[in-house]
């Protein structure tokens, strides 16, 4: 039976060894970017930044002075570029063992990794693998007619569900709502391929779902949301890494529902790795007050010391 792997911020701040920042270090980031008409928002929220893009949004669709409103969704994509411009494609010059270490023991065929992150490093390391491709991969369709990139469905069918978007999703000038798949060397190796690239007039800038309360997906981030609710509905196995599984998250509950919609004799089997013992276990705790499964005695839990224990176990 493949399982579902859901990693959160920890996941990338483990295996980048610090170089991906987690959530509650983006507020210090962007702090020059801040005017004065959010001055207090920024200080009332800081350091929470799904808070504080939260109100951003609030004031972005229901401001009615004009030009403020035009100020704010400037510093709002201002601040997209600046998040996404930490975590690009730049740091996949490093190389980074732990990454390669869990797609090589950790990741089995037709398994499913859910990620709230927007980087790029999984992609690498699973194309590296040589089995998955970004053609289907992703979880969405994108005409890769005329490229000599392989279909996924043809290696073993690991798909890598970018929930919240990435790097290499590009807006286009055509249709926001269809984001192209960026495709190049520096993300996959020896692709000898280059489509969509971002160094041209028609990239519009990364396509990512803001950290915020008030989440808008386009119809491309739909149709992963709908794969990943299939991938958790079927799966009896359910791995959470670094994700700390806020309650103000509605889509992650519900998809944490689906992982429980299962019948009364099915046996599920829910880990947990943080970055320690003891915020694993809080996790644990968290999902048993969530009271998500309706069988709790068909359901075992196990909490890992960190991410290295839980790769380096066979």
């Amino acid at each position: 039976m493949s399982k579902v792997f859901l990693l959160g911020a920890g996941f990338s701040y483990a295996i980048s060894k610090g170089k991906i920042p987690l959530t509650d270090g983006l507020m210090d980031k962007i702090s020059d970017l801040i005017i004065p008409e959010l001055s207090q928002d920024y200080e009332n929220t800081y350091p929470n930044i799904e808070l504080f893009i939260t109100l951003l949004d609030i004031r972005k669709y229901y401001l009615r002075n004009k030009a403020l409103k035009e100020k704010i969704e400037k510093i709002y994509k201002n601040i997209v570029e600046r998040i996404v411009s930490l975590i690009d494609i730049d740091i996949l010059k490093n190389d980074y063992p732990l990454c390669k270490e869990f797609v090589e023991k950790k990741v089995s065929r037709e398994d499913a990794i859910v990620t709230l992150n927007y980087d790029c490093l999984l992609d690498k390391y699973l194309w590296l693998s040589g089995r998955w491709s970004p053609n289907g991969g992703y979880g969405i369709t994108f005409p890769f007619s005329g490229s000599q990139i392989p279909q996924n469905e043809k290696l073993d069918n690991i798909l890598l569900l970018k929930i919240h978007g990435s790097c290499n999703f590009r807006n286009n000038s055509g249709n926001e709502n269809y984001p192209n798949i960026e495709i190049r060397e520096e993300i996959f190796p020896e692709i000898h391929s280059q489509l969509c690239s971002r160094n041209t007039k028609l990239d519009k800038g990364p396509h990512v779902l803001m950290m915020s309360y008030l989440k808008q997906p386009s119809n491309q981030l739909k149709q992963i949301w709908r794969r990943t609710l299939e991938q958790i509905e079927k799966s009896n196995k359910l791995v959470i890494i670094g994700c700390s599984l806020r309650e103000e998250d509605e889509f992650l509950k519900f998809a944490l529902y689906h992982f429980g919609m299962k019948a009364s004799d099915t046996h599920l089997r829910i880990e947990i790795v943080d970055k320690d013992e003891e915020e694993g276990k809080k996790i644990k705790l968290k999902l048993e007050k969530m009271c998500l499964f309706p069988y709790p005695e068909k359901q075992e839990f196990k909490v890992y010391k960190n991410l290295k224990s839980y790769i380096k176990e066979d």
